[in-house]
């Protein structure tokens, strides 16, 4: 009877690793792929201090980005925002104002544009982060404007300016002297516990390209007051920060582009997080930092004595914690895979 249960598990295994394979997710963007031109972002909160960042707009035509220079640009208020013929946004005045770009045949394309005081916008305090359970690997990480990052306004500490005796390019030269800036970032909040030490690892995605994206990958304590950060570039692909943690407390980690105006800002990176003591998630067999059917399968076939796992792998492959491999913990990999469990 365990024998026809462990095949009919791996038949199970068999042909979700196949649904697996069919159906594996693409790559996230925030734009999406209706017919026609269109402007992206269709709104905009822009702060006045944001007037020299460059902020632009894109414009699509059928879901594919198009040169920005191609169309005629024109603001329904000049005294509230101006734009360039690139597509570049310049904030004058509080207010609202819509954003044209026309074709040569007069169809056009448009995004409100909503200019606000400094006062108004948002710290990093103020936003919702995501919870981080670590360990975390993904491949779905969307830096920029065009992969699923929102808007928002950091401190200006957000990246020192330089680091040592090597200067750095600085997000921040923008800044005015209120000390906010505008950027686009993806924010999560983690606990930590006294004694942990922490590895943060950024490096673009084979998902971006050629044009692969540069991200910082910055550390804050529950006062907002940066740790510690790094970068990660196409050239330099790895961004990685250590946390070694003296108390049990939230800590926060945020990753924005290196340059959010310019369109190889905007990209999926690979983040991995992890407990460097613990740097593999439970289920992970071949230990590649990804929990998938492959690892439930692996799992399936040492249950089966066909293959003999090392210590480490069979500790990561025993999801009941029982103190053996069975198919019980097969399956229950394969759940974990599939998010289900």
């Amino acid at each position: 009877m365990k024998k026809i249960f462990s095949i009919v598990i791996a038949l199970i295994l068999v042909f979700s690793c196949m649904a697996v394979t069919a159906s594996s997710p693409s790559k996230s963007a925030a734009v999406s792929d209706d017919a026609g031109l269109s402007l992206f972002p269709s709104s905009m909160l822009l702060p006045m201090f944001s007037s020299s960042s460059g902020e632009r707009l894109r414009v699509f035509y059928d879901g594919e980005l198009v040169p920005a220079d191609l169309f005629r640009w024109e603001s329904s208020d000049p005294g509230v925002v101006t734009v360039t013929q690139d597509g570049r946004l310049h904030a004058v005045a509080p207010g609202s104002a819509v954003i044209r770009a026309y074709e040569d045949d007069d169809e056009y394309a448009e995004s409100v544009i909503t200019v606000v005081d400094d006062e108004a916008t948002a710290t990093l305090a103020d936003l919702e982060p995501i919870e981080l359970d670590l360990p975390f690997y993904s491949q779905e990480v969307g830096i920029g404007p065009l992969c699923g990052a929102e808007p928002v306004v950091l401190k200006r500490a957000i990246v020192p300016p330089s680091c040592g005796d090597v200067p750095e390019p600085d997000p921040n030269a923008f800044i005015a002297s209120n000390g906010w800036t505008y950027t686009y970032a993806v924010i999560y909040k983690f606990r930590v516990h006294y004694g942990q030490s922490f590895r943060f690892v950024t490096s673009a995605s084979s998902a971006s390209g050629p044009h692969a994206s540069g991200a910082y990958v910055c550390v804050y304590d529950r006062y907002f007051y940066l740790w510690e950060y790094d970068r990660g570039t196409a050239l330099n692909p790895y961004g990685c920060v250590t946390l070694d943690t003296y108390e049990e407390s939230d800590f926060y980690l945020v990753i924005t582009p290196i340059d959010h105006t310019d369109d190889a800002g905007s990209g999926n990176i690979c983040l991995y997080a992890y407990d460097i003591e613990h740097p593999y998630a439970q289920g992970d067999v071949d230990m590649d930092h990804y929990v998938t059917s492959s690892d439930a399968l692996t799992a399936l076939r040492s249950a089966l004595g066909i293959i003999t796992l090392d210590e480490s792998a069979a500790a990561l492959a025993d999801y009941n914690s029982d103190g053996s491999v069975g198919s019980e913990d097969a399956l229950m990999i394969l759940r974990a895979a599939l998010g289900i469990l």
